[in-house]
Formats: C-alpha cells, structure tokens, sequence
C-alpha cells in the first residue's frame, strides 16, 4: 500500500514564554509547518506556559533582540 503522506516542511520558531512562577521571557525552538501550529505545539506540551513572542528563526538570539526591539517601540508609542 503506497503511503499517501504529503511531504510536509518543517521551520524553525522561537517561542518566548512565561510561567506564573517565572515572568521573564524564556525560550524554546520548536519545528512546525506554520507559527500557529508551533504554539499549539507548544502550549499541548506546557499547558501552565504562555506564549509572549513567535518568530520564524532558529537562534533564540535573533528572537529574543526581535522581541526586545519591539517592546521598545511599543513602550515610545
């Protein structure tokens, strides 16, 4: 029986989340199809967690000063 499996890509998401007992931004790298389903991902995983930032990139770096960068300009506005 032939397998009808579609070819599925799969990208790198940094997710930065918190926790009731921890508020500062830590940070995962999960490989999903699409951000939406990286979060999903995530959040079957760790119910207790929530999501504060998503970026398609693989280094937690480049996630975190992307986060940074925009919570700046939200705090001028």
């Amino acid at each position: 029986m032939p397998n009808k499996q579609k070819d599925v890509t799969l990208l790198p998401f940094v997710l930065l989340y918190t926790t009731d007992t921890f508020n500062v931004p830590d940070a995962i790298t999960v490989y999903a199809e699409d951000s939406e389903k990286a979060e999903e991902s995530f959040i079957s995983a760790f119910p207790d967690a929530s999501v504060v930032w998503i970026v398609q990139t693989a280094s937690i770096e480049d996630a975190y000063t992307a986060y940074h960068e925009e919570s700046a300009i939200e705090e001028a506005v």
